[in-house]
């Protein structure tokens, strides 16, 4: 019976309004509604170029996040955050690669991705939180023995374009 009681208002409040001859009540007369008395829409204030469209910001158009720095290499050093063994070569003893990027443009909090490819495929896709108009970022990926050749990163940034990309060889 609880789960029928929005249904039952939802219906009373249909026939009371659809009930009449939909002509205002005079002055003094109950129009049948007293129950619920309407009160006079509030008038929307806005103020011009001032509002901010949730799609405005999703489609981009008020931010355009921009690669500043893409490092890539075989360590990364937290207290001067600096990539280490950076080179386009990475020796074949790598067992992780690191990828630092600095980005820039963000004008609310939102999100990049790092995503690795070895050979063409896709092997990781890290999100990362950009928080700032000026943000430091870095991933990493553990490497497998079979995962030696051409190897690429894409920076893409919340609308899903390619922002920044990096290419190097993993010997």
């Amino acid at each position: 019976m609880k789960n029928c009681f929005p249904v039952i208002l939802v219906a009373s409040l249909f026939l009371a309004a659809c009930s009449g001859d939909n002509k205002p009540a005079a002055a003094g007369q109950d129009s049948g509604l007293s129950a619920a008395k309407l009160s006079p829409p509030e008038k929307e204030v806005t103020s011009p170029n001032t509002e901010i469209n949730a799609t405005t910001v999703i489609s981009g158009e008020l931010m355009e996040l921009k690669v500043k720095e893409l490092h890539v290499g075989t360590g990364f050093d937290l207290s001067t955050r600096k990539i280490e063994g950076e080179t386009d070569k990475l020796p074949p003893n790598t067992v992780k690669l690191w990828c630092y990027s600095i980005i820039t443009g963000a004008s609310n909090e939102t999100f990049i991705r790092h995503v690795y490819y070895c050979k063409g495929r896709q092997v990781a896709d890290v999100k990362l939180d950009v928080k700032y108009p000026i943000f430091s970022t870095w991933s990493s990926k553990t490497i497998f023995p079979e995962w030696k050749g051409a190897w690429k990163i894409k920076v893409i940034d919340y609308d899903g374009r390619v922002i920044g990309e990096k290419s190097f060889i993993l010997e």
